[in-house]
């Protein structure tokens, strides 16, 4: 029983069947994925929300502890209310007295990692902050909408700001003296602070990113240069002072060189992620074989705007497993599709091969068959032209030897001029035919090159120039002196001697024979044009066909065999160019040939 092989449809069918599949399996993986990376993000976010609203709340139980034992202190809001609307001597006056009665306090705020500590009059301009003794009375405060919101409504408040000169976490309370409202009085964390109060929960690394825009809005011109530009963003800023905390503290969980080598990773995709201020994780793998995870929680200010962004970088590779586990499957999935592809693919081929070998054996015979008759055509019409001259080179010879001595001389030396004729034809046949049988049989090797036209065409004509006086014939060139081609010197100089050999042998005497060369479509194009006898339009069709002769007479008798075209067209295609011809009986020809143009 023979086998038969399946129908190309039901190939067909089973590849789409099998492509539905992997879609669907690589669909499916991803998916899952997807789903499996959100839920761990949301975990871990979740796990830091809790720590950081912990620490927070414990930060706003020591401010809450702290502003009930200032309002028992009467003095501190009386102080206040004092400095309302005095002239500069006494506000500076009383700041000092201020100054110096919250020395030890503001010392255990210090210690208790609150340094932030500051009093505002009810307009919304500073007295004194005692972390930064230099800003006081500063407009910039008034875009601060924690101090204007406690002052409108005299209730507490709370919130990340960047503040007049320091970011941070603040807690701002109202205070009022003899049941008058005078004021508030702010309290803050800053975020190294922060950052090792969170440190006590998690074994993780914490950093702080600052929005530049919010910086720019809310501090003083000079005290700028407390901030550092981020190496994750142009948007986002680090705290100069919180910077170096964390470069000086050689405690933390995981090393400050892993961080900077974290964010060099892949920092377009990180920067990309961070401007567009949501939550988000990265997870990679560094040179040193430490994978880390970075949770990037934004930090929304009072007002709900993001102003801040928690970094936590973690020893995790869980994101990157989940990574790993996804390129494994994908691998394998994508392996199986292209395997059974593969198979797939050959079997319809062998099936193809089997069914259309027989008509490429066919289409090849009669191509052969095309290409012997061509070439037994080829060889009858160069053993024929080739016969022509050496028969008379033959016949003169003899009848000059043996009537010599009856000869005139002016009849012996058209003899002479004869036998050259026919000699100078035979020779340039066979040089032809030589380098024709090189190219068929793969012995001319091919330099492609950067030559001058206006050179080629200056040899060439020099090599002619004889034969052209001869019969009076005036070569002249038009060609810019900086064209180049690419092309195969030896060939080129080939194609443009037989162009130019032909335009001699078909001019009248007298006339001009012009070769010019420009820039078409990119392309160097050549043109021999004569002013001749010009070609028949039958003729015309088939100049280039090898299996066609092309033998006729020159205005001066000469004789030919059209092989120099047949060579011209086999030079130009292979210095991928092309070639043609354009005549009018009568009057001219105008032979045309394209090479690549040389580019820098």
């Amino acid at each position: 029983m023979k086998l038969r092989l399946p129908n190309r449809v039901i190939w067909i069918f089973l590849v789409i069947l099998f492509v539905i599949a992997e879609v669907s399996a690589i669909y499916l993986s991803l998916h899952n994925y997807t789903q499996n990376k959100s839920a761990y993000i949301e975990k871990k976010s979740r796990e830091f929300e809790i720590s950081l609203q912990a620490s927070l709340n414990h930060f706003e139980r020591r401010s809450l502890n702290y502003y009930n034992d200032l309002v028992k202190d009467s003095g501190f809001a009386q102080l206040l209310q004092s400095a309302n609307g005095v002239d500069a001597i006494q506000k500076e006056t009383i700041r000092q007295q201020i100054i110096e009665k919250s020395a030890n306090l503001y010392e255990q705020l210090k210690a208790d990692g609150m340094p932030l500590f500051s009093f505002f009059f009810a307009d919304n301009t500073n007295l004194v902050r005692l972390h930064e003794l230099d800003i006081f009375d500063d407009n910039v405060s008034e875009v601060r909408p924690l101090i204007r919101t406690v002052n409108t409504k005299r209730i507490p408040q709370k919130g990340f700001e960047t503040g007049c000169a320091t970011a941070g976490y603040y807690f701002v309370y109202p205070l009022y003296a003899e049941g008058h409202y005078v004021g508030c009085v702010e309290f803050g964390v800053d975020f190294m602070a922060i950052r090792n109060d969170l440190m006590r929960i998690f074994p993780y690394e914490f950093v702080f990113l600052i929005d530049k825009e919010s910086v720019l809005q809310s501090t003083p011109y000079v005290k700028l240069v407390h901030y550092n530009f981020s190496d994750l963003s142009e948007e986002f800023f680090y705290e100069k002072s919180a910077q170096e905390g964390l470069q000086q503290d050689t405690t933390g969980a995981i090393p400050l060189a892993d961080i900077i080598e974290f964010n060099k990773v892949d920092k377009d995709l990180i920067e990309e992620n961070i401007n567009k201020r949501e939550l988000f994780a990265h997870g990679e793998k560094l040179d040193n074989g430490r994978k880390y995870l970075a949770l990037f929680v934004p930090l929304k200010s009072f007002t709900g705007s993001v102003t801040a962004f928690l970094i936590a970088y973690a020893n995790d590779a869980t994101l990157m497993d989940y990574q790993k586990d996804l390129v494994i499957i994908l691998i394998i999935a994508v392996g199986a599709l292209l395997v059974i592809f593969f198979l797939v693919l050959l079997a319809i081929r062998a099936f193809n091969l089997i069914r259309t070998n027989r008509d490429q054996l066919l289409e090849s015979e009669e191509k052969l068959k095309e290409l012997n008759i061509a070439k037994d055509k080829f060889f009858s019409i160069i053993a024929h032209d080739l016969r022509n001259p050496f028969h008379g080179l033959v016949g003169l010879s003899e009848v000059l030897m043996e009537d010599y001595d009856q000869m005139d001389s002016e009849r012996v030396r058209r003899f002479h001029k004869l036998i050259f004729e026919s000699s100078r034809q035979g020779y340039q046949l066979v040089l032809n035919l030589l380098e024709w049988t090189r190219v068929q049989t793969g012995r001319f090797q091919m330099k492609p090159e950067k030559i001058s036209i206006a050179r080629i065409i200056s040899e060439c004509t020099n090599v002619l120039v004889n034969q052209a006086n001869l019969k009076r014939i005036t070569l002249r060139a038009q060609v810019n002196s900086g064209l180049y081609a690419y092309s195969d010197f030896q060939m080129t100089a080939t194609v443009l001697r037989n162009l130019l050999s032909n335009a001699i042998k078909f001019s009248s005497e007298g006339s001009e024979i012009l070769v010019r060369a420009t820039i078409v479509k990119g392309e160097v194009l050549i043109e021999v044009e004569d002013h001749g006898t010009g070609i028949e339009p039958n003729v015309l069709s088939q100049l280039f066909n090898i299996g066609v002769s092309h033998s006729s007479t020159g205005t001066a008798g000469e004789t030919g065999t059209g092989l120099g075209l047949i060579l011209a067209k086999e030079f130009v295609e292979r210095n991928q160019g092309k070639i043609w011809a354009e005549s009018k009986l009568g009057q001219g020809s105008i032979f045309s040939f394209t090479l690549p143009l040389y580019k820098l």
